[in-house]
């Protein structure tokens, strides 16, 4: 409880019924509020720590830091180690045939299991209640044996787990709570299976050196080291994973230049490079919410990492700002990404205010094809009580495999919506905005027009005195 991170399009959200969401720990569910609309278009990311209460389980941090050269240079140390203890189970007892399987399942999750079904226990006058019923059947002229839901019937005498294994991997859909129905031999999601629990090792140490020896320039260098080992039970290959990974960022803070004396504004620079090799585990998330989709990237497999980013900033003035950045994003030798940002932002306080940005990235890999176009931006103006304004928002995928002909992946919508917001008057504030949305989705290899979507909000905040405040939000 308390440890969850909600985003809703890579902005975080504040918890509470009056702010964006709150959240019920023993179902496991978020409920917006009234403050936050949430469409099919949102994306939602939770971050959330959790303990399946097995193990007793001890953490260790370690962190040393020094400065040198009258804050000239600085070294850290960081070191990390959680880790379960296996011979002390917490509201769990393992049994000798359970340790076995442990020890011979090595980091292989889908190793560690046991059967999910269980004979019901006789009662006093020797009757069996359980909740599925045993079936013998032939699925390609093989004996084949699943469990039915048949509660409260005479042949009823199993109790049965099922657990997730991932779609198209088992043999049973839910239906309900506990009524699970065979589906086909891999034609399910689930499987009558429960998971033993594997006690963990996860250690992380990391060494930053950085430097501001040059002025204006900051330069530093992390080495980081991780060992995992999924299954203290077991001694298989495997079971143990170390990894190495490594951070190289250049900074050039913004520096005035100018040309035949007249100052032409000033302009920044970074550099970064860095590398994850294919067994490194991070303690905690590294990247940004929105990192995987800004690069169309899937983190999952074995291979190593490599990214590479260029930024440059110009500001001809206190007010104009002009960004771009080049970044490119590799796994292995099969996949790469390469991404072009450009951004513009023009701000005078609270008159006026232009912000416009430009995100391409191109994925290949050996048959996908993937250009992903992403345009975002707002503008308003201010005029006596008036601001009136709009925002914009263009976003295109296009998938092809061996050709030119989209897949069913692809996608295209944007957004238009102009607003307006009375300002300055004391204790009231309005703003009431139209937006209109289109949606296309691929139709015999091209897009085709799906959706039109219309979205009126009018918001009233009314606060005549410090201690009293209402707020009237209403949309269609």
């Amino acid at each position: 409880a308390g440890s969850e991170k909600v985003f809703v399009d890579g902005v975080e959200m504040k918890r509470g019924e009056n702010n964006d969401y709150v959240v019920d720990y023993s179902s496991a569910q978020i409920t917006f509020t009234s403050k936050r609309l949430i469409t099919s278009a949102s994306r939602i990311n939770v971050d959330f720590e959790y303990t399946d209460r097995r193990f007793q389980r001890n953490f260790m941090g370690v962190n040393l830091n020094t400065i040198l050269f009258d804050g000239k240079i600085w070294f850290s140390f960081n070191y990390l180690r959680e880790s379960d203890d296996k011979d002390n189970l917490i509201e769990y007892s393992l049994s000798d045939e359970e340790k076995r399987v442990l020890e011979q399942a090595g980091g292989d999750r889908s190793r560690g299991v046991i059967s999910g079904v269980s004979e019901s226990a006789p009662d006093s006058l020797g009757n069996q209640t359980g909740l599925y019923v045993k079936k013998d059947t032939l699925i390609n002229s093989s004996p084949f044996t699943y469990y039915a839901y048949a509660p409260n019937t005479r042949d009823a005498r199993f109790n049965v787990v099922f657990r997730y294994v991932g779609e198209g991997k088992g043999d049973y859909s839910r239906l309900t709570l506990s009524n699970y129905k065979f589906a086909g031999i891999g034609k399910g999601s689930y499987l009558p299976i429960k998971y033993l629990p594997m006690p963990e090792l996860k250690q992380n140490a990391s060494f930053v050196i950085e430097s501001e020896l040059i002025r204006n320039t900051k330069i530093s260098l992390e080495l980081a080291g991780s060992f995992y080992n999924a299954n203290r039970f077991s001694t298989l290959e495997g079971t143990i994973k170390n990894g190495f990974a490594a951070n190289l960022n250049f900074e050039l803070k913004p520096v005035p230049f100018e040309l035949f004396g007249h100052s032409l504004g000033k302009a920044s620079f970074s550099f970064k490079e860095r590398y994850l090799g294919n067994n490194y585990i991070p303690f905690d998330r590294i990247n940004p919410v929105e990192f995987n989709r800004e690069y169309n990237f899937n983190s999952e497999g074995n291979a190593y990492e490599e990214l590479r980013e260029i930024n440059l900033n110009y500001l001809p003035s206190d007010n104009l700002t002009v960004s771009g950045k080049y970044g490119m994003l590799a796994k292995g030798d099969e996949l790469r990404t390469d991404r072009f940002f450009s951004n513009i932002k023009y701000s005078d306080k609270d008159i006026s205010r232009v912000d416009f940005t430009i995100d391409y990235a191109k994925t290949g890999n050996l048959s996908l094809k993937t250009d992903w176009n992403r345009q975002n931006g707002t503008a308003f103006y201010s005029s006596g009580i008036f601001r009136p304004g709009v925002e914009y928002l263009f976003d295109e995928k296009k998938e092809t495999i061996s050709g030119d002909s989209l897949i069913s992946t692809s996608y295209r919508h944007w957004e238009a919506a102009p607003f307006l917001e009375l300002i300055k008057i004391n204790g009231l504030d309005l703003r009431t905005q139209i937006s209109l949305r289109q949606e296309f989705i691929p139709e015999s290899g091209s897009f085709s027009r799906q959706s039109d979507a219309l979205l009126r909000t009018v918001k009233i905040g009314l606060r005549p005195f410090s201690e009293i405040a209402s707020t009237l939000n209403l949309t269609l």
